[in-house]
């Protein structure tokens, strides 16, 4: 019924594994993860090239993080949060 994931940032992991994420949650479910900033507008984008697309055709909501969210780090991310139908 929820999902919540802060997976891996490199290589458009965080793309990847919300969307297999997605595919388990329950119809009603809530899905909310961190995703790398780079498959939005960065050197990642080509690991995930159709995701912002996914992420609209599912009715995701994109919270971009403040900078300095993930202290000791450069990390730039957005919040998702997905409703399932």
């Amino acid at each position: 019924d929820v999902i919540l994931m802060n997976p891996p940032f490199d290589k458009g992991a965080s793309a990847k594994h919300l969307q297999a994420a997605h595919k388990l949650l329950n119809p009603g479910g809530v899905l909310v993860g961190v995703v790398g900033e780079g498959v939005f507008s960065g050197g990642d984008r080509r690991y995930a090239p159709d995701f912002g697309e996914w992420l609209e055709s599912v009715g995701a909501d994109v919270e971009t993080l403040p900078d300095g969210s993930f202290e000791g780090t450069n990390a730039r991310a957005r919040l998702v949060t997905i409703q399932a139908e």
